[in-house]
């Protein structure tokens, strides 16, 4: 993933790879409890710690997200074009990814339907893992986004940032909110990074202001997100008003750009962490991909339930989470060093034809 957000050399810091990394974890913790939910229903509020817990832990797959968006904003600020062949790169290790999860489950003895085979050789299409398409958009797009807010004098960057928090942030209280939110959601972070990279690079640049303000920020999430859970069980309206999930979010995007800002200075450098962290969309599209998820996770959770109990439940749903994220990377990094390479050189074939049908049809209208 992060060969596309960091497309200048320049600014391979070690640290922020290692945020990166930090994020796939997270990532694998929230969806490890999200699997669980069909055991476990830590989402109805409860006084029981565990249930608690369970409830935070859902959250960090929107952390983990928002790391990514956040570091993806502050390196593509400066870019002023998209590169289509790591666009085609990202779409086709997501399929190959899928497909080899597909074959695994056929040898395995596991039997598919026909639509489902086709949904998995396709995944993007269906929106099997739908972060892979929601980053190409957002790739694709910052450009567009980078020339208008190149334009704006500081006071009107700051109305809109303000506008777009009332618009997105606010109306999350009071309307429900579609899947397309997520998007909007990068989209609003992008905006804000932007702003701080424009026009405040000295605080960005600033370790101790950007761990006060991590520090504030995910305190206050974490205080809003739990009184939320607790009031649940006094109060039915924060029971069945589940768009309140939302209402986190300021606090999270301004938590982590706080944090991805203390990382980017943190002055490290390593081989093996830049290595591991080129391998977080790989790690991504395995661990979560959806015959895994949907067979394979399951199965595995009703034998932790036989064997523990849901007393225990925090305990193997976080080895089940570590287990991801390790299997994850060994996958991964024999996926980069195989099939990566054939993804790698067909994704410059499309450019390539691309670009020979880009002059053709130029030719042809402007002749």
């Amino acid at each position: 993933m992060q060969e596309i957000i960091c497309t200048n050399k320049r600014v391979r810091e070690s640290g922020v790879e290692l945020l990166k990394i930090i994020a796939i974890l997270l990532i694998c913790i929230s969806h490890a409890v999200q699997t669980a939910g069909n055991y476990i229903p830590y989402s109805t509020p409860s006084l029981d710690p565990q249930m608690l817990f369970l409830n935070l832990f859902r959250y960090f797959g929107m952390i983990g997200n928002t790391i990514f968006v956040v570091c993806s904003a502050y390196y593509l600020f400066d870019s002023e074009k998209s590169r289509w062949d790591k666009a085609f790169n990202l779409l086709l290790d997501s399929m190959f990814i899928s497909i080899s999860c597909l074959i695994g489950m056929l040898i395995g003895g596991y039997q598919i339907g026909v639509k489902e085979i086709v949904k998995n050789i396709f995944p993007d299409i269906w929106s099997k893992v739908w972060f892979v398409p929601f980053y190409v958009l957002l790739y694709v797009a910052h450009p567009f986004l980078n020339a208008g807010l190149q334009k704006m004098n500081r006071k009107t960057y700051l109305s809109l940032i303000i506008v777009l928090f009332l618009v997105f942030f606010v109306m999350t209280f009071i309307v429900p909110v579609p899947e397309v939110c997520a998007l909007i959601y990068a989209f609003v972070i992008y905006i804000f990074v932007g702003y701080f990279r424009r026009f405040n690079q000295d605080f960005c640049d600033n370790k101790k202001k950007n761990l006060i303000l991590f520090s504030v920020g995910f305190g206050l999430f974490l205080v809003l997100a739990t009184a939320k859970y607790l009031l649940g069980t006094k109060i039915s309206f924060f029971q069945t008003y589940p768009i309140l999930l939302y209402s986190v979010s300021p606090f999270v995007a301004i938590s982590m750009f706080g944090l991805m800002n203390f990382f980017r200075k943190c002055n490290l450098h390593s081989k093996t962490i830049n290595y591991l962290s080129s391998c977080s969309l790989f790690v991504y599209c395995f661990h979560e991909n959806y015959l895994l998820r949907t067979y394979i996770r399951p199965q595995a959770y009703e034998w932790c339930i036989q064997q523990f109990g849901t007393s225990w439940a925090i305990g193997w749903i976080m080895t089940s989470a570590l287990i991801m994220f390790v299997g994850g990377f060994i996958l991964s990094i024999i996926y980069k060093e195989t099939f990566h390479r054939i993804t790698a050189w067909l994704s410059k074939l499309f450019k390539k034809w691309l670009d020979m049908f880009t002059g053709w049809l130029e030719k042809k209208i402007y002749q």
